[in-house]
């Protein structure tokens, strides 16, 4: 019975220097001013986006300090090994949620600039089902390097 060669290779440096500001772009550019003015006052929304910013900055620093302590690995493997197994797990169950709701809002706001912008008439949902399976299809494989080059 042959192996499967699903997630044998790595993410490069490259690979993460173009996506990752893809998408903020995308987002944080287009879609987050925009959906935060219709609800706040003033200043109130820079406030907002400025304090979320340098909290998710904070953070992701904090990750990126801990990750490189253990190269090679991932987040299930080394987590154990820095708290019990049980929290681990949970932190685990976490990132997950995040990672989900994360990329729910990502699809939302692609879809609804594609719908703004490009496809008027097509219903929103439509379109977000789309990205969906855009997305399932890039992660179902060695992809991502697909996509940078």
């Amino acid at each position: 019975m042959k192996k499967s060669e699903y997630g044998k290779e790595s993410i490069r440096d490259r690979d993460i220097m173009l996506v990752i500001p893809g998408m903020s772009i995308a987002i944080g550019v287009l879609y987050l001013p925009r959906r935060i003015a219709e609800h706040t006052i003033g200043l109130d929304g820079l406030l907002s986006i400025t304090v979320g910013f340098l909290f998710t900055l904070a953070f992701t620093v904090m990750i990126m300090k801990v990750a490189t302590n253990f190269p090679n690995t991932s987040f299930m493997e080394y987590a154990p090994k820095l708290v019990t197994k049980p929290i681990a797990i949970l932190f685990s169950v976490l990132f997950g949620i995040h990672g989900l709701l994360l990329t729910a809002f990502e699809v939302r706001g692609i879809s609804e600039i594609a719908h703004l912008h490009l496809f008027v008439k097509t219903p929103l949902v439509f379109i977000a089902l789309v990205f969906f399976l855009v997305v399932i299809y890039g992660v179902s494989g060695s992809r991502i390097s697909f996509i940078t080059q």
